[in-house]
């Protein structure tokens, strides 16, 4: 019995802190062409929005709460304040989402912007029918954002594009949704410690 005990303290540590935690401290790194209007966490907006929230030079890194284990909703409401879209005064978000101890069941601990089936883009320029966002580019290579800014967005990936539509609404929403789920090593770890646990029981039989 101690044994099976001690098993079973094993798998609490493993597991314990993920699993019982319900919010999941992550980091939030935005920026945007070329103004924020609101950015929205599963329903509670971002209040106050950060220094930078009209300055697509610079990024605001937010420190947030998603809940383990669901789907978590991050809106950007995005406005091109300098009027129509074009070529020469485009609008697009580029951005990054962090998590640290846990996994996002989209793919790997970080999160970026870009043409994937997580992400989508909302506008009355397509009757508000959720769209999968058009990407021009990633923050390490160039484009109209990179070659203006001489250089990189700092603190957000080179891999995260900078996406929007090719509709070129004047201002769009567009949406994130990922799920917190253990890290690939966990499981691991709990697949062996079950099997000891059933292997104890079965001697003590």
């Amino acid at each position: 019995m101690k044994k099976i005990i001690i098993v079973l303290a094993l798998l609490v540590a493993v597991l314990g802190v993920s699993q019982a935690a319900f919010a999941i401290p992550a980091f939030l790194t935005v920026t945007a062409d070329n103004l924020f209007v609101d950015i929205v966490v599963n329903g509670v907006s971002l209040d106050p929005l950060g220094i930078n929230a009209d300055n697509w030079k610079l990024a605001d890194t937010y420190a947030i709460d998603l809940n383990y284990g669901v789907e978590n909703i991050i809106d950007f409401n995005v406005s091109n304040a300098g009027g129509l879209v074009t070529a020469t005064n485009p609008a697009a978000l580029l951005a990054q989402l962090t998590i640290e101890d846990v996994w996002f069941k989209e793919g790997g601990s970080t999160i970026v912007s870009g043409p994937e089936s997580y992400w989508s883009i909302i506008s009355s320029a397509f009757g508000y029918t959720p769209v999968t966002p058009d990407a021009y580019g990633d923050n390490s290579s160039s484009n109209i954002w990179y070659d203006v800014n001489g250089g990189p967005i700092a603190g957000i990936s080179g891999a995260a594009q900078w996406i929007w539509s090719d509709a070129d609404p004047k201002s769009a929403i567009l949406s994130l949704k990922v799920t917190p789920v253990p890290e690939p090593m966990t499981m691991l770890l709990f697949g062996p410690a079950l099997l000891g646990l059933v292997g104890l029981k079965r001697k003590k039989v």
